[in-house]
């Protein structure tokens, strides 16, 4: 198995949130890139990350370290579509565990995309 690696200092980390209301395999949406083409896409399989919301804290997120993330605060609603959003509390180089540095499984062979609110 290949590693999809994120990694992002935690300030950057603030900005990023995720829809509350998660996809289900069989679901579409839209996708706008930056000239500006709708693309449709379909869900074909599971999410590959465990708590992308952050709805349950940072379980399933891990420090630039490897351990535990440090120095964030969730805050449970406000972020982009009213639910939960990540925010650092300070900030240091993407190997530290104040940044966020979770590594998830990805099947060789198989297209696998990546998207951020």
């Amino acid at each position: 198995m290949k590693k999809f690696f994120a990694s992002a200092v935690l300030f950057a980390a603030a900005l990023f949130t995720a829809n509350a209301q998660q996809l289900q395999t069989g679901d579409t949406f839209e996708f706008t890139n930056a000239e500006g083409v709708v693309k449709t896409y379909k869900v074909v399989g599971e999410n590959l990350i465990e708590n992308p919301s952050f709805d349950n804290g940072t379980t399933g997120w891990t420090g630039g370290g490897g351990g535990t993330l440090n120095n964030t605060e969730v805050n449970y609603s406000g972020g982009v579509d009213g639910g939960a959003y990540i925010r650092p509390t300070s900030s240091s180089g993407k190997g530290d565990n104040n940044s966020i540095g979770t590594a998830w499984d990805v099947e060789v062979g198989k297209t696998t995309y990546s998207a951020s609110l």
